[in-house]
């Protein structure tokens, strides 16, 4: 005779008790309501975030509108005379039939002289740029090697995160790597990478429903020892959710990454999110929901390359 078995268990959000067939680890279980409100808060700080980069938009194309019209705009006999630094300027206008030839000559002389100059200060900063200067008369400065680390998520981003620098920038993909395996070949990935290089590391999602709670945030704490002594500069890239996984691993992902933020705060780690960009986006996922295709990998790609550049500025 199959007895099922059906056990009360208590919602560590709402702390209300519900009916549940199967056995669950104390602590484990968040109710539907409570996933669901999660959900919503998501979402909306999804689109909160959406009308904030709409809103963006808007300004600066008002910005480009105001700047052409101000650029049609007649300029003031004093204002055509002469510039403010003693250089003598020539104003390009729409010229009629009559005056088109006669100002020809000389205002394809100064733009000429104009092109070369501003072409001569980008040589200049390129190779600034290389030497790890943006002004030549700076003294030079140490550049910082970059390498990202993770699972197979980060697959194919080296085409835009590598991009800048292939001699400072660095891809290290392992495909079904867990925490530990990150943790156990650390030394081995950064022994070429010089002194206090800037470390991203996206890893955890194979760990999701293989290892448990404890198991993980502890791998994670060995990882950030590790990391810690090696360089002064860490940044942890959360998990993506999974559009195809179920409620329970969800709810497995968002709680790891809860954790990581305050973790990541307590160790003067730099956080990176991805949930607002990826949550309910069926469109940057494969077909199973679970691996990211092409755009979903650009998207990756270019955030984390924003956050490294933060980095560098910093």
């Amino acid at each position: 005779m199959f007895v099922k078995m059906v056990w009360q268990v208590n919602c560590e959000v709402c702390h209300m008790w519900e009916s549940m067939e199967g056995a669950l680890s104390p602590g484990d279980f968040v109710c539907r309501k409570c996933l669901e409100i999660r959900e919503l808060q998501l979402r909306v700080a999804e689109l909160e975030s959406q009308v904030e980069t709409l809103c963006s938009t808007r300004d600066g194309a008002n910005f480009l509108d105001s700047f052409i019209l101000e650029l049609d705009t007649p300029l003031s006999p004093k204002e055509e005379e002469c510039s403010s630094d003693g250089h003598d300027w020539v104003t390009v206008r729409r010229a009629g039939k009559h005056s088109q030839k006669r100002g020809a000559e000389e205002s394809q002389t100064l733009a000429l002289f104009d092109r070369y100059e501003i072409s001569a200060t980008c040589v200049d900063k390129e190779i600034c740029e290389e030497d790890g200067q943006t002004d030549p008369s700076t003294p030079v400065q140490e550049v910082k090697n970059v390498i990202l680390i993770g699972d197979e998520t980060v697959g194919r981003t080296d085409t835009v995160f590598c991009s800048r620098s292939r001699k400072i920038r660095k891809l290290c993909c392992l495909p079904g790597a867990r925490v530990k395996d990150v943790t156990a070949g650390l030394e081995i990935n950064l022994r070429h990478e010089g002194e206090d290089p800037i470390v991203m590391v996206h890893i955890g999602t194979n760990d999701i429903g293989r290892t448990s709670r404890d198991e993980l945030r502890s791998a994670f704490r060995e990882l950030g020892i590790k990391l810690r002594n090696r360089t002064s500069k860490v940044m942890i890239s959360g998990l993506l959710p999974e559009p195809g996984a179920n409620w329970y691993r969800q709810k497995k992902i968002i709680d790891l990454n809860a954790w990581l933020k305050e973790w990541c705060g307590e160790q003067e780690f730099q956080f990176m999110g991805h949930w607002h960009e990826y949550w309910g986006r069926w469109e940057l996922f494969q077909r199973n929901g679970l691996h990211l295709n092409s755009a979903g990998t650009n998207v990756l790609a270019t955030r984390i390359n924003r956050e490294v550049e933060r980095a560098l500025n910093y």
